[in-house]
């Protein structure tokens, strides 16, 4: 990863870290993004249906004519992003230029958002097992210049943040027992069980963090021994249960 980016990842993830309430979050967000080339940023946690993922975030920087408008004219029926949340559930990435919907009030949305300069997304849904959706969007201006870096960190951000309003307990639907449990872990081993639950193994995690093995070795027997199990898979059940931050 660039030097440059992943000190910011460093400032942004400290000051996620440090944030002791919604506000604290937000201003770690808010200032986060726009050193990694985002303009503006919607969190949202635990929702389950496309209106109060849009209009119901933990955090955001969206234009206030695209919260009331999308409210007042119904967007949510003909919104081809949220849709795609909802039945896809994977990150993508989504460009004004690559789409000509037939229907006209979904091209009248997308009028609406160019009209914004809400042009370039990236979209990062997270699934729980209670059939919510979790999931950051970003947006710039210019989505041609974001790098693979650019996108790596976000996706790191987006998890970091999506837990500690887990912790903070500004997701609906979670108890206290699982904040509890989340806040036993630190972030770099959120970010490992992460990458366990997709199925990694400890020498490609050491890869995609930038740790070496041994570090991820020891992490991976931190988190069994903050859950009291004995193997990842338990470790993983947990994780999906009481989280499921899996981007």
């Amino acid at each position: 990863m660039d030097t440059e980016i992943l000190q910011h990842l460093v400032t942004i993830s400290d000051a996620i870290y440090a944030a002791s309430d919604r506000d604290m979050l937000f201003q770690a967000l808010a200032s986060g993004i726009r050193a990694l080339g985002f303009d503006s940023f919607h969190l949202s946690s635990r929702k389950n249906d496309r209106v109060s993922l849009v209009m119901e975030p933990v955090a955001a920087t969206f234009p206030d004519q695209f919260l009331r408008d999308y409210e007042r004219l119904h967007w949510a029926d003909v919104d081809p992003i949220t849709e795609r949340v909802f039945t896809d559930r994977k990150r993508f990435m989504w460009n004004i230029q690559d789409h000509n919907y037939p229907e006209i009030r979904r091209r009248s949305f997308v009028d609406f958002m160019r009209s914004l300069g809400m042009s370039g997304w990236m979209v990062l849904p997270s699934s729980h097992c209670d059939g919510s959706v979790s999931g950051m969007a970003l947006l710039s201006l210019n989505p041609q210049q974001l790098g693979r870096d650019q996108q790596l960190a976000a996706m790191v951000v987006a998890n970091a943040a999506l837990t500690k309003a887990e912790i903070l307990g500004l997701s609906q639907g979670i108890s206290a027992d699982e904040a509890a449990a989340l806040r036993l872990l630190s972030l770099q081993q959120v970010e490992i069980l992460k990458w366990m639950a997709e199925g990694k193994s400890n020498s490609v995690i050491a890869v995609i963090t930038g740790h070496t093995e041994r570090t991820v070795r020891y992490h991976v027997s931190e988190i069994l021994r903050k859950f009291g199990v004995a193997t990842r898979q338990q470790a993983i059940a947990i994780f999906q249960s009481s989280a499921g931050l899996i981007i």
